[in-house]
């Protein structure tokens, strides 16, 4: 066997996976006799398109 001269150091880093949540968020919506609906409006922190991305998720594609 020979002398030992040293080594070799790689680092990898990596984020760890984690799972995504999904909230579905329904707003009722009723029809009266006169023609009028209404509708329960959404939670403030819903942005006005129908995909919206969580304040976490928002927040990561920022760093990256």
């Amino acid at each position: 066997m020979g002398d030992t001269v040293g080594f070799e150091r790689r680092r990898v880093r990596d984020v760890s996976l984690t799972t995504v949540k999904v909230t579905e968020h329904r707003a009722h919506r009723c029809r009266c006799a006169c023609g009028t609906v209404t509708a329960e409006p959404m939670p403030e922190e819903i942005t006005g398109s129908p995909p919206s991305y969580g304040p976490n998720l928002r927040a990561l594609a920022l760093r990256v």
